[in-house]
């Protein structure tokens, strides 16, 4: 290491010039001509870290480190200009012209944040050979132990000249971008243990690169090039991270682009990540940017059931996380919801179908999104219930209405064992359980929490007891006995005026079988609770 304050600093770069000749000089196949590059790089990256780059350091020489740059730059294009006509595995043969144009490459990444804006001219040839060196290592499908080594090299080395350029020059890096952020040259680096740094340049990207540019990209990318499980994964958490260092005033000039990318992710089936996305953007919009945006899917998904079940699931995450917020936004599609849900009611109706001439709207196939549906609307009754429940009371109480009969009537359904579960959490329950118990019947108890009154509960109460009573299956009465004991334990002592309504019913489950009725006597013992006093006479 050098010292910048000491007397001889001015004779080690009055080096530079002849440094600077050694780099571009070259004899084809030379080992020699390569160490002598490599060594003058070496030398010129320690003059840079030394004499100029820290702090207090005087930042002389510019026009000799510029010219030792484009000498760099001319070597890293004769490297990849020779790539063209052979494999990476021939070009890598010695190892020596791998470690050269590695040092190079590292030597130029000091360089340019030595230089900054005075490199603009050469960035171009020096991105495009870099690019062409790290796309043809990414290539290398050899098993070989030395050839994997000489691939993690060029990776490393790229990846650490590409994050300066981001971190020195954000502004000049929309040349490049579309090329740095293609699958084919960006997956590759992404590693279990991040050997080649990706992560330092992707977060480079996202904190200094100018949204109006970086995001677009992106988007881009995602929309047309991605084409593996592993491609979204990848650029669609760039672009969260990307939102996440994004300031609200600058999203109103991407979200176009974000919402066309979204279109092709969740039909591309990631649902997850492309909801985790869209959350990072809406957290930052205000509720006038959000119902466009939210109606744009809305509008979209009447395409496909595909789009369906990726609406719906959207819709879910939105109304657990906005809450209250989110109601405005479901107010527009509620006709559409209940529409749905009597649809679904028609196709997993267990009562005995007569025989008619009509064809059958809709299949099993088609009801992909109800478990999300659920979701969504158990979430959204829940935050109005915490708001007094004036949404789902709208309109002389006809929403209530409008949603609690389809709903109820499902506590019937025969869900058959081909039902289109997208979550495999619950697999092993059966079909019924998993779109009944599960998703069904906590929207039904939101819904009586958001209803908030007898008068409400009443015909919901009845509904629930004739699932009691059915005798077509076992667990239609099981689902109601939960669903009941679920209602009284979140209502408490309000809903034991409807208890009279209940105890011919209890009575009755009291006998039948051994899982049935403990759970009639769950319901007995809650009820008591409540009210502090013994039923034995009353089920007598």
């Amino acid at each position: 290491m050098f010292d910048h304050e000491a007397e001889e600093a001015a004779l080690f770069l009055d080096m530079l010039p002849l440094l600077a000749t050694l780099v571009e000089s070259r004899k084809d196949g030379e080992n020699d001509t390569l160490l002598i590059q490599q060594a003058a790089s070496v030398v010129i990256e320690q003059f840079v870290r030394s004499f100029c780059l820290p702090l207090d350091a005087p930042k002389s020489n510019m026009p000799e480190f510029e010219r030792a740059l484009g000498s760099m730059a001319l070597s890293m294009d004769y490297f990849a200009s020779s790539l063209s006509n052979m494999s990476f595995e021939e070009w890598a043969a010695t190892g020596m012209v791998v470690q050269t144009a590695c040092s190079l490459a590292i030597c130029a990444a000091s360089l340019i944040r030595l230089l900054k804006a005075r490199c603009i001219s050469i960035l171009p040839r020096l991105m495009k050979s870099t690019r062409c060196i790290l796309s043809a290592a990414n290539n290398c499908g050899s098993s070989d132990v030395t050839l994997k080594s000489y691939v993690e090299l060029v990776q490393v080395s790229a990846v650490r000249l590409f994050t300066t350029v981001a971190d020195s020059l954000p502004k000049f890096m929309v040349p490049y971008l579309g090329a740095l952020l293609a699958p084919s040259l960006l997956v590759p680096l992404h590693a279990e243990n991040d050997t080649a740094g990706v992560a330092g340049m992707e977060k480079a990207l996202s904190k200094k690169v100018p949204t109006r540019q970086l995001v677009p990209a992106i988007c881009k990318e995602i929309s047309v090039s991605c084409k593996s499980d592993k491609d979204y994964d990848v650029l669609l958490s760039l672009l969260q991270m990307s939102l996440e260092n994004t300031e609200r005033a600058d999203l109103s000039t991407v979200s176009s682009h974000i919402v066309k990318a979204l279109f092709k992710s969740y039909e591309s089936g990631q649902i997850d990540s492309s909801n985790t996305v869209m959350l990072t953007m809406i957290m930052k919009l205000s509720e006038a940017q959000l119902k466009p945006i939210y109606m744009r899917f809305y509008e979209w998904q009447s395409v496909s059931s595909k789009h369906k079940m990726a609406f719906w699931s959207l819709s879910a995450s939105l109304a657990k996380e906005l809450k209250f917020l989110f109601l405005p936004c479901l107010s527009p599609v509620a006709d559409d919801a209940i529409n749905e849900l009597q649809l679904a009611v028609s196709i997993l109706s267990r009562r005995k179908q007569g025989k008619s001439k009509k064809t059958k709207v809709g299949s099993v196939e088609d009801l992909a999104f109800l478990p999300q549906m659920l979701v969504c609307l158990g979430n959204a009754f829940q935050a109005d219930a915490r708001q007094g429940g004036s949404w789902i009371r709208e309109n002389n109480d006809q929403r209530y209405h409008s949603f609690m009969e389809p709903l109820a009537q499902l506590l019937h359904s025969k869900v058959p064992s081909d039902f289109p579960f997208t979550d495999e959490s619950d697999a092993l329950a059966s079909p019924y359980q998993r779109l009944v118990v599960t998703s069904l019947i906590p929207t039904l108890v939101s819904l009586s929490a958001a209803a908030g009154n007898d008068t409400l509960w009443k015909p919901l109460n009845h509904s629930v007891l004739q699932a009691c009573d059915d005798e077509n299956s076992a667990e239609v009465p099981r689902a109601g006995l939960k669903c009941l004991h679920s209602l009284m334990k979140t209502l408490g002592e309000e809903y034991m005026v409807l208890l009279p309504e209940c105890l011919p019913t209890l009575s009755e489950l009291l006998e039948a079988d051994e899982t049935t009725a403990q759970m009639a006597r769950d319901c007995v013992s809650l009820a008591e609770d409540l009210l502090g006093e013994s039923l034995e006479d009353s089920l007598r």
